[in-house]
């Protein structure tokens, strides 16, 4: 072989190892990061639902202690509050709980909440002017007209959902309505199981699945992993070889003459 043909099988030799460590490497090393970045993602929420689970055992908790309290408490109407003030916990509790299940993006929540706020103020500030107007008036008609409208306002108090997760809320916390209706603290523990055990079922479920694709995506991982370190030392064999033919040239070049 002559040595125009060493040398041009060198470069060759170096060029096929900078496109290997350019492209291939580059390629393992961004799959790679998809990798990271979705385990991030998974752990992430596997600590948002475990967060959002615990801040709805404080939820239940709450409504326990309120319930129990409204039964301590003699006079009706204060009672009665009591176990309106339990059954919103309760409420709050069970869709805490749905949340976490679902894996729900807290603004989510936060959202369906903020739109039931807005609708609550503009009851209230509805009720406060028809209040108003009750104690400016003496006129029989008007008084009954504003009472009846009052009256709807109660009956109607109830905010209607804006989205379809306001709408499944409003589903799940159906049973805390038992709590209230009951005198037995405990009967609200019937409506509660067949909803409670859907849920530790879903919520197994769920992190049965993540759990599952964090091992799939390890394995991956280290599969892309040992590729990549093969490509490197692929790379780094090929430029030392077409260093030894280009070396080779010079070698040839300086041989001694017989």
């Amino acid at each position: 072989m002559s040595p125009r043909k060493w040398v041009l099988l060198g470069f060759a030799i170096t060029i096929v190892s900078v496109v290997l460590n350019t492209f291939v490497i580059s390629w393992l090393s961004g799959k790679t990061a998809d990798i990271d970045q979705e385990m991030s993602k998974i752990r992430a929420s596997l600590t948002r639902q475990a967060t959002e689970l615990v801040q709805a055992e404080v939820k239940y908790d709450l409504a326990r202690v309120l319930r129990y309290a409204s039964m301590a408490i003699k006079d009706p109407e204060n009672s009665r509050r009591g176990r309106q003030e339990a059954m919103e916990a309760l409420r709050s509790y069970l869709r805490r709980n749905y949340a976490a299940v679902h894996d729900i993006p807290v603004i989510e929540v936060m959202r369906v909440e903020n739109d039931e706020m807005v609708d609550d103020i503009e009851v209230m500030k509805k009720a406060r002017s028809l209040g108003e107007q009750l104690a400016k008036t003496e006129d029989p008609k008007e008084i009954d007209r504003i009472e009846k409208e009052l009256n709807a306002i109660d009956e109607n108090a109830v905010a209607v959902p804006h989205t379809e997760l306001g709408k499944k809320f409003v589903d799940v916390e159906k049973a805390a309505e038992a709590d209230f209706t009951s005198d037995d603290p405990t009967d609200f523990l019937w409506e509660l199981i067949p909803l409670l055990d859907s849920f530790q079922k879903e919520f197994t479920a769920s992190v049965n699945a993540k759990q599952k694709r964090l091992e799939e995506l390890a394995r991956e991982k280290d599969r892309l992993d040992f590729w990549s370190k093969m490509a490197s030392y692929g790379a780094i064999s090929l430029q030392l070889l077409g260093l030894m033919f280009v070396l080779a040239k010079d070698l040839w070049d300086t041989r001694p003459e017989t």
